[in-house]
């Protein structure tokens, strides 16, 4: 799917700016659950060869929304949509997560080298998915229908008394 101007526009207004360390930051959603690289072949850690998730967030650092913005700019919109905070995750845990499981996330300060410079950079510490029901929804429709089936109601006299 070719990402256009307005959708890279929706995607990066979508996402929840996380600029601290040590802070849960409620109502950041998965946007993405992967267990494979771009060849198809499974995530595995170097050091145990044991496979890993890469959970996508809707959720950005300022930098990764600088570098959104300019690319914005240049009208490179896949790039654009493309910066957003992820984290490695057990393959076990990363499979009761799916696309808009509402989650809190904590971010952690790392230092880095950016272009030549050592630079501390936010990275997702962690994720802890909050227990969620799906709300019921109504319609007038049905409410109004509730309401005119249900013609006469019972006071505390007994007498009948009528709705209408």
């Amino acid at each position: 799917m070719e990402i256009t101007k307005e959708i890279a526009e929706k995607i990066i207004n979508s996402r929840s700016i996380v600029s601290e360390a040590g802070v849960p930051y409620k109502g950041i959603e998965v946007t993405n659950v992967g267990f494979n690289d771009a060849n198809g072949e499974p995530f595995v850690w170097e050091d145990t060869e044991e496979q890993y998730a890469i959970v996508s967030l809707n959720a950005c650092t300022p930098y990764q929304l600088e570098q959104a913005v300019e690319e914005f700019i240049a009208e490179d919109y896949d790039s654009a949509s493309n910066h957003n905070v992820s984290i490695r995750m057990n393959v076990d845990k990363a499979r009761e997560l799916g696309k808009g499981t509402p989650c809190v996330l904590v971010m952690v300060e790392r230092q880095t080298e950016i272009d030549g410079v050592d630079t501390t950079i936010l990275v997702a510490k962690s994720i802890t998915p909050v227990a969620s029901v799906v709300a019921k929804k109504a319609t007038l429709a049905d409410l109004l229908a509730k309401k005119s089936a249900t013609p006469e109601i019972k006071n505390d006299s007994e007498e009948v008394v009528d709705k209408k």
